[in-house]
């Protein structure tokens, strides 16, 4: 029998509380900011990781880290894209138009709003592989970074394992034809046609909404909670570990020194995109888990309402992963002068330029 559950409601009077209203409040009044913000940041973010993923594929930073680095960002850019163009179309395209409500539309919001969690968890479970990478690479004497092949092996393998677990996540929604009157009830329609709607299909209601419940709990636990988790832990081990290394550089000879500088420069800036992450997707984590278990339309009255500010906090930890890398890595900074600021005539660009052609050709 089917029974639609008070457990999980839209219901947006269920919890009429003080800090429903609160939420309220804020949904009001950031509401159009968000849309302001998104048609104006998202591409700005967009150009940022393009910049980022060309210089990483440059060959004077081939390896295993900028492989990763490179396969997040461009996870990180494709959730981007799908983000702006669901905000263009639910900003400029009126859901009483029968045009805007197409099969294909409807089969294109689904297939942006899953693209964007299980990217935005494949992102998360790549940063886990870098740390995890660096933390053996500065603990291990001889470490030998994996190829490409390997790499590109891990990434795909990990996007099925998130695909596979996230199919009770796609089989949460469905496209349902229903009368256009449903749709634009404050408005008189004159030809009530049968419109493609996305709506959660009817069975994840059964048993208590047990389904329902449990899509919450594998998005709040295997996209979000477990890589920030293992981020948190990974984190803390490569501080530790880097404090170490100075310890036992601090007798040697200049070059030691410089050796342990560039490691101390390449691990703390993984370490501030670690933590980037782990404030963008955490927040997240915790309020799909809540969804689970708190009843009375949390859903609708906290979390719905606050996910215009995670997206917000994504957006802007995207697109500082360009200036992260810019102030923290010399390496990165040299190839994008070199390839950017060639032609300007001013500072040191030059040099730089010089400098790392020599080595280049040192190493051909």
């Amino acid at each position: 029998m089917n029974q639609t559950c008070h457990f999980i409601s839209y219901d947006s009077e269920s919890n009429d509380n003080g800090l429903s209203s609160v939420t309220r409040l804020i949904f009001s009044i950031y509401r159009q900011f968000y849309v302001y913000f998104v048609l104006a940041f998202g591409p700005i973010n967009i150009i940022a990781n393009l910049l980022s993923m060309f210089i990483l594929t440059r060959k004077e930073l081939r390896g295993s880290y900028s492989y990763l680095f490179f396969f997040m960002t461009f996870d990180h850019t494709i959730v981007v894209i799908s983000l702006v163009l669901t905000v263009i179309r639910s900003t400029f395209a009126s859901t009483c138009d029968p045009n805007n409500n197409t099969f294909f539309l409807a089969v294109f919001s689904i297939v942006a709003q899953n693209s964007m969690d299980i990217l935005r968890a494949h992102a998360s479970w790549l940063a886990v592989v870098i740390a995890c990478l660096r933390f053996f690479a500065i603990r291990r004497r001889g470490f030998i970074e994996p190829s490409f092949r390997k790499i590109l092996l891990w990434c795909s393998f990990s996007l099925l394992v998130l695909l596979t677990a996230s199919t009770p996540v796609f089989l949460s929604t469905s496209i349902q034809w229903i009368p256009l009157s449903k749709v634009c009830r404050w408005r008189n329609i004159t030809e009530d046609v049968l419109v493609a709607t996305v709506r959660e299909a009817e069975w994840v209601y059964y048993d208590d909404c047990l389904v329902l419940r449990i899509t919450y709990f594998i998005a709040g636990t295997l996209h979000n909670g477990i890589p920030c988790i293992l981020l948190f832990i990974l984190s803390i081990l490569l501080l530790r570990q880097l404090r170490v290394i100075r310890k036992e550089f601090m007798s040697n000879s200049k070059v030691g020194n410089d050796k342990s500088s560039a490691d101390d420069r390449v691990t703390k800036m993984m370490t501030v995109i670690l933590v980037t992450t782990i404030l963008s997707e955490m927040p997240q984590s915790v309020l799909n888990i809540l969804v689970a278990f708190l009843p009375n339309g949390f859903r609708a009255n906290i979390v719905d309402r606050l996910g215009n500010i995670l997206m917000t906090i994504m957006l802007i930890t995207s697109a500082c992963n360009l200036f992260v890398y810019l102030s923290m890595s010399r390496k990165f900074k040299e190839v994008a002068k070199r390839y950017f600021f060639r032609a300007v005539p001013f500072g040191r660009i030059g040099k730089f330029s010089t400098i790392l052609s020599a080595r280049s050709s040192f190493r051909t």
